[in-house]
């Protein structure tokens, strides 16, 4: 999968993985990142969100609108991800702590584990 150059080592790693993971929405999602621009980066002291500009021209996914969920360990934190799908097109990346008082930028990922669907 091609990633864009403006992902941190965490993003490319988190979306990689749920992107795969999530074998049905793997080729378009794929696409619709490759060729994405970013938007914004958000950093709220405790989480991240990661917002995506996506071609409108870009084949979008029948996933419509949703959540793609996954966990893993950053560092020695338990942490929580999200890619938000809306009207078919990626929209953003969310992470956040499980339990902790804030998401670690940095660190190792490991203990990767894809969640639900909603």
């Amino acid at each position: 999968m091609t990633l864009p150059e403006y992902l941190t080592d965490l993003e490319a790693r988190i979306l990689s993985f749920i992107i795969v993971g999530f074998s049905t929405y793997t080729e378009p999602l794929a696409i619709q990142l490759a060729s994405s621009r970013l938007e914004s980066r958000e950093l709220n002291g405790y989480g991240f969100f990661t917002n995506f500009l996506v071609d409108e021209n870009t084949p979008s996914c029948d996933l419509v609108d949703g959540r793609l969920h996954a966990s893993a360990r950053v560092g020695t934190e338990l942490c929580g991800f999200m890619i938000w799908v809306k009207n078919g097109k990626i929209s953003f990346l969310e992470g956040y702590p499980l339990g902790g008082d804030a998401l670690p930028l940095n660190g190792v990922v490991t203990e990767l584990k894809l969640g639900g669907l909603d």
